[in-house]
């Protein structure tokens, strides 16, 4: 269980992002506006790689977002713009390039936890890193 002891105490975070689905790596950066609300910015790149003649290459994912906090969490809601370079018999509704997450996640002391899911496109990442 994450606690925040006070999210408005460490105005930004910074994140390094991993998504198990394209294994794509990326970073996200929040920066608080108020004690409860702020907003998030975050990019990563990846490859759908499922078997030799059925992939994507660099899937390349750009998110902005608001960070709604509390007492004990944080949730957060974003944007997605998505690229995608080289592919090959992939669902053109997989390709879409424009979709929304949901998140959730928590602060402890300097180390912040976020769990992201895009419900159109059902990815997920996990994003861990500090504040400052």
């Amino acid at each position: 269980m994450f606690l925040s002891l006070n999210c408005f105490a460490q105005r930004n975070s910074i994140m390094f992002s991993f998504s198990p689905i394209d294994m794509g790596l990326g970073i996200r950066y929040d920066r608080m506006l108020s004690k409860h609300f702020g907003a998030y910015t975050f990019a990563s790149k990846g490859n759908y790689l499922i078997d030799k003649e059925t992939y994507c290459k660099q899937h390349i994912k750009y998110s902005l977002g608001a960070i709604f906090c509390d007492k004990e969490s944080i949730f957060s809601l974003g944007l997605n713009y998505h690229t995608f370079r080289d592919y090959q018999n992939i669902n053109k509704k997989a390709l879409a390039p424009v979709s929304c997450d949901i998140g959730f996640g928590g602060k402890l002391k300097k180390f912040v936890m976020m769990i992201r899911f895009d419900v159109i496109k059902f990815e997920s990442n996990l994003d861990i890193g500090f504040n400052f």
